[in-house]
């Protein structure tokens, strides 16, 4: 699917959860084909996981927080300390969350939650998460995580900070063209 052709489906939404789908699926799409780096993934999970969280702050949309949506805040904040981007946005949606969340059960996010959304999230954190990821991996078990939405997303990113590798911020003027055009779009 082209960029133009996302723009269609995505401004023929009304909801923005069915936004954040199509745009997740593109992501996906596209890593899978190798197009898409790893910093652009972020810059584009970043409206993903804005829409998501809207849409769970309206009641008229009537969606509820999950497990799920807050393993995709845990990624999102992993991917902001990776690419040293502000996490202030992530903390707050994980606050405006986590109630609803708490109410579904234990989770080793949960657990962690107090170690995760802080503006500097410690190494012993990160490899608490790591061992989640692998455990789940080595197991063939499948429990809600912070595992991000998109398979294989070019590499683990907590390995990446554990490592201490430099990010690299290389992304298509398209990418920031298409951010732009969200930044237009209402729900």
């Amino acid at each position: 699917m082209s960029i133009q052709e996302l723009k269609v489906i995505i401004s023929k939404q009304s909801r923005p959860s069915l936004a954040c789908s199509h745009l997740l699926s593109y992501i996906r799409s596209e890593v899978e084909k190798g197009q898409m780096t790893l910093y652009e993934v972020y810059l584009l999970r970043e409206e993903a996981l804005d829409w998501g969280i809207k849409a769970k702050m309206q009641p008229a949309w009537g969606e509820n927080s999950s497990l799920f949506d807050l393993g995709e805040l845990v990624y999102h904040n992993l991917m902001c300390l990776f690419f040293r981007e502000s996490n202030a946005k992530v903390i707050d949606y994980a606050e405006s969350i986590i109630d609803q969340v708490r109410d579904k059960g234990g989770n080793y996010m949960l657990d962690l939650y107090g170690d995760i959304f802080v503006p500097e999230m410690t190494h012993e954190t990160i490899a608490e998460l790591q061992k989640a990821r692998r455990f789940s991996a080595q197991n063939d078990y499948y429990f809600p995580g912070h595992f991000g939405s998109i398979p294989g997303e070019l590499d683990h990113v907590e390995r990446m900070i554990l490592e201490h590798e430099e990010p690299v911020k290389e992304y298509r003027d398209e990418i920031l063209d298409l951010k732009l055009w969200f930044s237009y779009l209402e729900f």
